[in-house]
């Protein structure tokens, strides 16, 4: 009779971790979410922490790594090996339904 009272106990404090790690790892309406910067002057932290100038852009159109993330988000095969320009002409592409 113990063992299985331990067993069900066991079994309780596993589901009671698993609930609460669920709730941290789930975004909630307490979640904090990351805005851009306001505007291009400032600066913007790369992942390893370090600060980084925010790209500038002349010509006012999408950077590359908006146009990178954008192709991630199109499924588009090779975009890594992708300059700017094959980057901005694939997602035009792929938006459209034309070829590559």
């Amino acid at each position: 009779m113990r063992r299985i009272v331990k067993i069900a106990l066991l079994a309780v404090l596993v589901a009671a971790a698993g609930l609460a790690l669920r709730r941290l790892l789930e975004p909630g309406p307490d979640a904090i979410e990351l805005a851009p910067p306001a505007n291009g002057d400032e600066q913007s932290a790369t992942r390893n922490g370090t600060r980084k100038a925010a790209p500038s852009r002349v010509d006012g159109g999408p950077t590359r790594d908006q146009l990178y993330t954008e192709a991630r988000r199109l499924e588009i095969q090779g975009r890594s090996k992708m300059n700017k320009q094959e980057l901005q002409q694939a997602v035009e592409a792929a938006k459209t339904g034309g070829p590559a």
